[in-house]
């Protein structure tokens, strides 16, 4: 009865020591199991006057272990600042043939895209450009700014392995028209020179 005792006693600590190594390797594995498929995918600052409308691409830099064709993400940012609808929410360079199907949430928004169709083209190996044109409306106030952050993203590609790709997060600042520097003086000097350099490709 004694060594039933021991017996019953030694099995406890093990098979509670089993339940854990089991309960983080299962925490572990999805998480090993997503393949990096891209360098980045997000956004660049970026700023506007109240009252006007602002085009950010979402970018994904160097893709890799693909082709990708199919992703979603989610996308945060002060409401009260920018915001979104469903119909200024559109494919980007690389996704131009992609169905499009943005869900506009209360917090955030989730936004999907798939390019598993016959019509539709994946993203190859080592592309770069853009997967989203996400058309804000400036509603906030000169000085406000808002957080715009690229979450839980998720991947797929044509062999339908789950991956994933470190997000690039931005901030968008809400100034006066024509003043690219921020500085409280429209269409100044530095803003002349700064429009000049985007016209001709140098930033």
């Amino acid at each position: 009865m004694r060594n039933k005792e021991r017996s019953k006693k030694m099995l406890l600590p093990i098979s509670m020591g089993l339940f854990m190594v089991l309960s983080i390797t299962a925490l572990i594995i999805p998480a090993l199991a997503q393949v990096q498929m891209a360098d980045s995918l997000g956004v660049d600052d970026a700023s506007g006057s109240p009252g006007s409308y602002v085009e950010v691409p979402v970018i994904i830099n160097n893709t890799k272990n693909g082709p990708i064709e199919s992703m979603g993400f989610y996308i945060e940012y002060d409401k009260s600042v920018i915001n979104l609808t469903a119909e200024r929410i559109k494919t980007g360079d690389l996704t131009s043939d992609w169905l499009c199907m943005p869900e506009i949430g209360e917090d955030k928004d989730l936004i999907m895209l798939a390019g598993m169709l016959e019509t539709c083209t994946p993203i190859a190996n080592g592309s770069t450009g853009s997967v989203v044109i996400l058309n804000f409306s400036v509603i906030g106030n000169e000085g406000d700014s808002s957080p715009i952050n690229i979450t839980e993203i998720r991947m797929k590609n044509v062999a339908e392995e789950e991956g994933t790709a470190p997000a690039k997060n931005a901030t968008f600042s809400v100034g006066l028209w024509g003043d690219l520097n921020n500085n409280g003086i429209p269409a100044d000097r530095d803003d002349v020179i700064l429009m000049l350099k985007a016209y001709l490709g140098f930033i």
